[in-house]
């Protein structure tokens, strides 16, 4: 067990010598067992052996059997003869076929340059199928749960690589596939039939890609700087190169917010309007202080038509809402011409009320727009509305998430100032003394008459 990082090293370091040009294969087993006796001799006794060395003859590796060809050994068995079974465990107590699968993912060398694969991954981190890495249709189109993995790796009759090679290449290709789950959600939400709310909150993702984008560019730069030949000194390369692990390094940060925003577009499907504001604020109370920040930063732009619909309402009454994202809809309980324009014409709908508006502000809300369209519609008072609304909005113009205090201070001052005008349209009109004259005439009434009533 102590020497299976050994195992990796030396596969590493020879795919690296591998790729040398200089070398032929007799000279590079020629250097291997150069090295080995002099690692065998010690540093005492390195100018006599090397003065008298002559190579040493290495058995040569048996070819391990397939899985195929196990197969068909033991079908070759009758039935009547002793089966037998491989050892189960093997020096350190590791099981006898595990150590094999081990010891062969750890001895095969690339048939490949790392530059290609690099090449190959940058492709499809972008979502492209490349040579070596592609994607499975089925989980990229339903559920990945369900319908197996996202990525696929070419096999390894196809493609000779380490067994720490592949599982990276496994690695960088789900940031492909996630970012192909995030291109389609932006690109069903460009639909014309499409709300306001979640136009935005495509545009906002669409922006996030476009970062990516300009990684990417950064990288493709980077690969027209050659990588250093085996045994060459790092400091000696003009420029940064790029490996597979250093693309590693790379595309961490994206590979985590890509994550991030595959789940968050998974999870505001199927909603609408303040709904799926208050799913994308939800994200933005988590632990993770940089999905915090990406839910934020994607909540600002999502607010903006938002709270252009509230500033409409509140200082026009207007109620333009085509795709119903709004939390204020028109009553649907009495459609008639003589309907209240008070009770029965508009109500809130907590279903889209987004959780970081309160009942007590989207009430007030809904009270100002009630105000405007009652003295526009009864009190036939819309010149008034049309002088006031202009300069009363420019307050409201620059409001989004994150000055809901703000937000609170501009409803209410237009609210007293709409129930103003209100009430003295109504003195002026002199209908409102009559009704209250009426009223203390029957409250009065009522008393008299509940004074004078046997007990």
């Amino acid at each position: 067990m102590s020497h299976m990082p050994s195992i990796f090293r030396f596969a590493e370091l020879y795919q690296q010598l591998a790729m040398y040009d200089g070398l032929s294969g007799k000279g590079r087993y020629a250097l291997l067992s150069l090295l080995q006796h002099l690692t065998e001799q010690g540093a005492a006794a390195i100018a006599s052996s090397v003065l008298h060395y002559k190579p040493l003859q290495l058995p040569k590796a048996l070819p391990l059997r397939s899985a195929a060809a196990a197969e068909q050994s033991s079908s070759r068995q009758t039935d009547g003869s002793k089966v037998q079974r491989p050892s189960t465990t093997q020096q350190g107590g590791m099981p006898a076929v595990a150590h094999q699968q081990y010891t062969a993912a750890g001895s095969d060398v690339s048939t490949v340059k790392q530059l290609e694969l690099v090449r190959d991954i940058l492709r499809a981190v972008q979502g492209l199928t490349g040579r070596y890495c592609s994607f499975n249709p089925a989980s990229t189109a339903g559920n990945p749960a369900t319908s197996g993995p996202g990525v696929l790796i070419a096999p390894h009759d196809q493609l000779k690589l380490q067994l720490g090679y592949r599982t990276l290449m496994h690695e960088l290709g789900e940031l492909g596939f996630l970012y192909r789950r995030v291109l389609a959600a932006i690109q069903s939400g460009r639909s014309p039939h499409t709300g306001s709310v979640r136009q935005a909150l495509c545009a906002a993702l669409g922006e996030e890609v476009t970062d990516f984008y300009r990684l990417m560019a950064v990288l493709e730069a980077q690969l027209a700087t050659p990588q250093p030949t085996p045994g060459a000194d790092e400091t000696d390369v003009a420029g940064s190169y790029l490996s597979l692990r250093r693309l590693q390094l790379w595309l961490a940060e994206p590979m985590r917010r890509m994550r991030f925003l595959a789940v968050l577009v998974d999870g505001c499907a199927n909603r609408v309007g303040g709904d799926l504001a208050g799913r994308v604020w939800a994200a933005s109370k988590i632990g993770d202080p940089l999905a915090s920040s990406y839910a934020t930063r994607i909540l600002h732009q999502m607010c903006v038509p938002l709270f252009d619909m509230i500033r409409r309402w509140v200082f026009e009454g207007v109620l333009e809402d085509p795709a119903c994202e709004f939390f204020i809809v028109p009553s649907s309980t009495n459609t008639s011409s003589n309907r209240d324009l008070w009770r029965d014409a508009y109500r809130i709908e907590p279903a889209k009320l987004p959780p970081f508006i309160n009942a007590e502000l989207a009430a007030t809300i809904l009270r100002a727009g009630k105000s405007i369209n009652f003295l526009r519609d009864a009190c036939n008072d819309a010149r008034w509305v049309q002088e006031w609304a202009p300069g009363a909005s420019e307050a409201a113009a620059e409001l989004g998430y994150g000055q809901l205090p703000v937000l609170e201070r501009v409803v209410s001052s237009a609210g007293q100032r709409v129930d103003a005008r209100l009430m003295a349209v109504l003195q002026s009109s002199g209908e409102l003394d009559k009704h209250c004259q009426a009223i203390r005439r029957v409250t009065l009434l009522l008393h008299c008459w509940t004074a004078s009533a046997p007990s």
